[in-house]
């Protein structure tokens, strides 16, 4: 018998997205996906295994029901932490079912690929760079903001140059956590 909890489906809804996602390129083939247990609070870990471009890459998602920045400030410590249950060679990718416009530039910023449901996807896969934005929640999202509307319909995110090192990810996921509470 299949497991039907919440978090199931919630990892279900995570490869749904991650295969759209990856359906944007035709460079990119989506060999399989494996969802791994319900863990604490409800994560679960994703692996898919994809091929870009004839080379084989490994996706490693961190799976979280809350896409918040407090909620995003743990998920890159426990992507980041020398874990068991980590892949050292993979391509960190957090899932959330939304993320806010603060959120996913952490994300940029730590050098993590992210997606949610609502459409709002980066994915760096070696040369290959995939990114997709959702109009509607960004233009909700980045008006609560105080962006203009044009702003926050363009979307703030910068490709970082070739070679960048991350610099700021360490502070960034600092404040954030001090803002937990």
């Amino acid at each position: 018998m299949e497991n039907t909890t919440p978090s199931r489906s919630l990892g279900a809804r995570a490869a749904q997205a991650l295969r759209a996602l990856l359906g944007l390129s035709s460079s990119v083939k989506l060999l399989d996906v494996n969802l791994g247990k319900p863990g604490v609070g409800g994560e679960i870990d994703m692996l898919a295994h994809v091929s870009v471009l004839g080379r084989k890459e490994l996706l490693a998602c961190k799976v979280k029901p809350g896409g918040q920045l407090r909620d995003v400030a743990a998920a890159l410590d426990e992507l980041r932490c020398d874990s068991p249950g980590r892949v050292s060679d993979a391509t960190p990718v957090l899932v959330a079912p939304n993320l806010s416009v603060q959120a996913r530039e952490l994300c940029s910023r730590c050098r993590t690929s992210y997606l949610d449901f609502e459409g709002n996807g980066r994915l760096e896969l070696g040369e290959l760079f995939i990114r997709r934005r959702s109009l509607t929640r960004n233009r909700t999202s980045g008006l609560s903001a105080g962006l203009s509307r044009s702003a926050a319909v363009a979307g703030t995110a910068k490709i970082p140059p070739a070679g960048f090192k991350p610099t700021g990810c360490d502070a960034a996921l600092a404040g954030a956590n001090s803002r937990r509470a």
